[in-house]
């Protein structure tokens, strides 16, 4: 009896080993595509919390936020560290945060660009379906703050390291082009035709043409670049971009003229080679603009059109009420809004932001918080269910 009862346990020990692993975390961002399939990412809790604190690390300032999932579901937010001041000049690098554990704690800080007194700056990641994270950014040097190098450095490694930083100036930028800045925000992989997995990362820079706005694109993950076309809108700044369910891009852009409180946009059908005319959208911003983070947070299961996503501050005399508004006809109208900062206090202001789809139902969102960026960098997770209120400004 007892021999039965010891080799009733032994086939059941045996055949528990057989069972198979639970499968690792696999997240591919591509713009908020493939949604997190693990169970433990799916899990995501409602958070806030702080990645950058000013005055810390060596450095006066933390600002310009941008974040993108890697294929491992690690979280990666790099931002600028300003080491003298908040001047937008002077001695500037690109930092990175990594999480594992969905935002709820940042890694120790790690510097990815940087050179001395110069500035390095703009940061704009964007995550391959190989797993590779490319980083492009500017380099100008101290004194000569508008004639501006364009740099890429890749990460194999899920952002641990950085190796192969290339200069890609000679390959993208044209006559008359100055003082050339990408993003700053994510850029994207196309995922649908015309030119499926084509790298697209939204660019600017002062143009003799009147038309600063563009993008720069990669056809070979990120071997080669080439520039884009340009946007006929020469109040255009910082931009962003997103993926619609035809293959067209949308491109978002800061506005620079005085008297128009409203973004602008506009769609290209042939993969960033050309654009449509630009148009005014419904998307408020204050007088001069200021930058804002377009995402596609997944496809409609129903319909299969982009749900749109776009995060800025939703003021037209300051920074404050940062929201993140929603739209379910690929940017033709934003119907919805959620306000991820307070309505009074110093919790109520906000600049510079970015967004990353944490599951099919969390958003999380990156952002500069306080009066001055005084609170530092915040990253703050919420249900899409909570993007409820109706879009008012």
């Amino acid at each position: 009896m007892k021999f039965i009862v010891f080799l009733i346990i032994a086939v059941q020990l045996i055949c528990s080993s057989c069972e198979p692993e639970k499968p690792v975390n696999s997240v591919p961002d591509k713009e908020g595509t493939d949604l997190p399939s693990s169970p433990d990412v799916e899990k995501v809790d409602i958070i806030k919390t702080q990645v950058y604190k000013q005055a810390t690390d060596g450095y006066n300032t933390f600002r310009i936020p941008v974040i993108v999932r890697s294929g491992k579901g690690t979280l990666l937010c790099f931002a600028e560290g300003r080491t003298n001041s908040s001047d937008d000049f002077g001695d500037i690098d690109v930092v990175l945060k990594r999480s594992v554990d969905n935002g709820k704690t940042w890694e120790k800080m790690q510097v990815v660009a940087e050179d001395g007194i110069n500035r390095c700056c703009n940061p704009v990641p964007v995550v391959l379906d190989n797993g590779k994270i490319i980083l492009v950014y500017s380099w100008n040097h101290d004194s000569t703050p508008d004639d501006h190098t364009i740099y890429t450095i890749e990460s194999d490694d899920d952002g641990l390291t950085w190796k192969n930083k290339t200069d890609i100036t000679p390959q993208i930028k044209r006559a008359g082009e100055g003082r050339y800045l990408p993003g700053p925000c994510h850029g994207i992989v196309k995922e649908k035709e015309p030119h499926k997995g084509r790298i697209v990362i939204p660019h600017r820079g002062k143009s003799s043409t009147g038309t600063p706005v563009h993008v720069i694109c990669s056809d070979d993950n990120g071997k080669t670049w080439f520039h884009g076309g340009s946007v006929d809108y020469s109040k255009g700044n910082e931009c962003t971009v997103a993926e619609l369910s035809n293959g067209s891009i949308l491109i978002d852009m800061r506005n620079t003229d005085d008297n128009d409180y409203f973004r602008w946009q506009a769609i290209s059908m042939d993969g960033g080679d050309s654009w449509n005319k630009a148009y005014r959208s419904e998307l408020v911003e204050q007088q001069s603009g200021c930058q804002g983070a377009l995402h596609r947070f997944k496809w409609d299961e129903k319909t299969g059109k982009a749900i749109l996503l776009f995060s800025n501050p939703t003021h037209t005399s300051s920074r404050r009420h940062g929201a993140v508004k929603l739209s379910k006809d690929e940017g033709m109208t934003w119907q919805k809004m959620y306000m991820f900062t307070s309505k009074t206090g110093d919790d109520m202001y906000c600049s510079y932001s970015d967004l990353v789809t944490m599951s099919a139902e969390v958003v999380g969102v990156v952002y500069e918080a306080g009066y001055k960026n005084g609170q530092g960098i915040l990253f703050k997770t919420f249900r899409f269910s909570d993007i409820n209120q109706d879009y008012t400004y």
